[in-house]
């Protein structure tokens, strides 16, 4: 992408790696900026498309366009930045993601086990609240997320030994 004084306009993600939960995801924060630091607006000098790169049976590649609310399936996704029209931008951008699968114990999606997912089941079995990925937060697997996850989670943090793969992908079946 080139800007209307001919420098170039490189496009970055926020993140290239997100975790399912399941739900839509939080997409990464799309920056496009110019050699000189100019930065573009959404909307007013670019639009997004969002794409879910799928392999055919051939082993070719292809893309299908998918709505922004829409993505929360496991996989390869790009998004392409194209100028709005009004004289500003040139040309198209474009960047990939990867959603991955679930991690056990990684209640928030955010890629680590840490504390805030205790945090998040003890709220959970305490007031109620959803977890964000009840599949991740149910580390015994009986069905049910309550204060027995949370200190499996603990456990695990403190590095005492724990008989669950906790940081690990969860398998999909």
């Amino acid at each position: 992408m080139i800007n209307s004084g001919g420098e170039k306009v490189t496009m970055k993600l926020s993140a290239d790696e997100l975790f399912s939960t399941g739900k839509p995801i939080n997409l990464p924060t799309v920056t496009l900026a110019s050699e000189a630091g100019v930065k573009y607006t959404e909307g007013e000098d670019f639009t997004l498309t969002y794409y879910q790169v799928i392999e055919g049976a051939d082993g070719e590649l292809t893309e299908i366009e998918v709505a922004k609310g829409n993505i929360k399936d496991i996989g390869t996704y790009a998004v392409v930045a194209k100028p709005t029209g009004n004289g500003v931008l040139s040309g198209d951008a474009c960047a990939q993601f990867v959603v991955n699968p679930p991690i056990l114990g990684d209640v928030d999606g955010n890629g680590v086990v840490d504390i805030r997912d205790v945090t998040a089941i003890q709220r959970h079995a305490s007031e109620f609240n959803a977890v964000p990925c009840f599949e991740a937060a149910d580390i015994d697997g009986n069905g049910v997320v309550d204060i027995q996850d949370a200190t499996l989670i603990q456990r695990f943090l403190a590095e005492f030994d724990v008989p669950f793969t906790i940081g690990q992908p969860i398998a999909q079946s």
